[in-house]
Formats: C-alpha cells, structure tokens, sequence
C-alpha cells in the first residue's frame, strides 16, 4: 500500500497492484471508502471496494445475446464488467508526499481481449479537504481506439445524494441496453440510501453531492468527458457507489456512445473529490426498485 496526504489530516492509500485502486480516503477525520473483505485475495472475479478506475467500458457488454461479448472489425472478443483495468496491476511511475502517478498500458493479455494499444496515468493530487484525479489517455496504436472510462467509488455509511440529472434511464433484465428513460428538467433531486440502486442518469452539471452518517457532505465534480452518473447498492453493505462515466453500458457494441481516439492522439479528464456544505431546499422524488446485482 502507499499514502499519500495533506497537512489536515487529509490521507489516500492505493494498491497499485490492484488495478491501482485508493483503498482508504481520510476526509474530515472520516474513513469515507468502505472495502470487500476480499480485497487483498489472490485472485478476484469482483470489484473489492474502495475506488476502482473503470476502463475500456463501463458497465456489462452484450452481443447478439451472449453476455460479456463484443465484436470489432468482424471479431468477437470477451469483456467482464467494467472491463479490465480494475483487475490489473499498474506501475508507480512517480510520488511524492502529497501525489503519486500510476500507469496502465496495454500488454500481451490486454491484447486478447481489446486488441488496441494505449497509455493510462492517473495523477492523484491531495490537499486539505480534497484530492483530485488528473488523468491523460493516449493511443499508441495505429487506428482508432474505442473508449469509456469511469470511476466506482463504494462510499461508506452514505445516507443520501443530492443530483441534477437531465435523464434516467431504465435497465433491461440485463443491464445492458435500456428499456426506458425518462426526461428531467434538470433540477436537484435528492435520493436516500433506500432509493438507491442501478439507476444510470444523464446529468445537466457533472458534480453530485454525497451526505454521510456523520453529516458531512462531498462533493464530487468530473470534467465534461463524464456526463453519465450510475448508482449502485448492496443489500446488507454499509456502502453507496456513485460512479461517473464517460459512457452507458454495451456502448462499444452500438454506434453511438464510444470515445473514438485517434492514432497518436491524447486526451485528458479530472475528477474531483472535496468536503463541502450540504445544499438547502432539495425536491424529493421517488426512485424506480432495483435488484441488487453486481454494477
């Protein structure tokens, strides 16, 4: 594990070789990720908890009926859930005593299953009250390459979450295309802990706030490249995941949906993460039931 922290008491902790997840965020003198007890096991078929980054997909992929399955340029390939990146082991390429830097680039087995070459850095910046996530995407192949990534962060003892989404939209039985949506006004909504559970919204500014146990508030912010937000529950679990995406789930199987980056070209992303004050005069609004599947 490394630590990162700020003056505050502020601290993150990753596991770089665990698909280069924060396993601990110290907010407002607060443990705010929860974490699987599986965690440090030899080999998982789920994500453990904590703050898992999500690439080349987000969500399940499905194609022609076959769960796990897409197909590019005639070929059929097989994806888990989320992809890969959560279940791969980074290199720690920089740190200091208040950021560190991580990669991911494809390998030998990547190849197999997503036949493209990339370069991922996540830089993890801490401050008093806050850490953000600078990301850079680059393809080091020579044609184009399809991508959504995303962030899972299992929030624990989260209570309620404050949005203003534009959209929800409504799961199959699968979970991979829609069987509805609905439009919103884009409004701030307020949903409990109870409402909360594979429920995926096109939000009108990609920032939601996160209240805890102890009363204190989050405010998570992502730059324009994560438009989507999908919340995600256990029954039983002390936890609320409230993920941004950069895209819906079985994207890479339709036309529409995919970030397509050209050969040799770079992108970048932000995350963001800080303590804040609750907002005051939020409508309630009923959630449609989920069940409580693996997001």
């Amino acid at each position: 594990m490394i630590e990162i922290m700020a003056g505050d008491g502020t601290k993150a902790q990753f596991f770089p070789e665990r698909g280069g997840m924060m396993t601990s965020l110290i907010i407002g003198g607060q443990e705010r990720l929860y974490v699987h007890d599986f965690l440090l096991a030899e080999q998982i078929d789920d994500l453990p908890g904590g703050l898992p980054f999500l690439f080349p997909v987000c969500g399940r992929v499905e194609y022609r009926g076959k769960l796990g399955f897409y197909s590019f340029n005639d070929k059929e390939y097989q994806l888990p859930i989320h992809g890969f990146s959560w279940n791969k082991a980074w290199q720690l390429i920089n740190k200091g005593e208040d950021f560190i830097e991580i990669r991911l680039s494809h390998d030998e087995t990547s190849l197999q299953i997503y036949p493209f070459r990339f370069e991922i850095i996540l830089r993890y910046e801490i401050s008093p009250g806050e850490i953000v996530c600078y990301q850079r995407y680059k393809n080091l192949g020579d044609e184009a390459l399809p991508y959504n990534s995303g962030f899972h962060p299992y929030f624990k003892n989260a209570t309620q979450i404050n949005l203003a989404p534009l959209k929800q939209f409504f799961y199959n039985e699968k979970f991979t295309q829609f069987s509805d949506e609905k439009k919103l006004n884009g409004s701030l909504i307020q949903l409990n802990y109870s409402q909360i559970n594979q429920q995926l919204f096109l939000l009108d500014e990609n920032k939601v706030e996160v209240t805890f146990a102890d009363g204190q508030v989050l405010l998570m912010k992502a730059s324009a490249e994560f438009p989507y937000l999908q919340l995600y529950t256990q029954s039983g679990k002390e936890f609320i995941c409230v993920e941004p995406w950069m895209g819906f789930p079985n994207a890479i199987n339709s036309a529409q949906g995919m970030r397509w980056l050209e050969p040799g070209g770079v992108e970048f992303a932000e995350i963001e993460i800080a303590l804040c004050r609750p907002r005051e005069g939020a409508v309630v609004v009923p959630a449609k039931a989920g069940t409580h599947l693996n997001s």
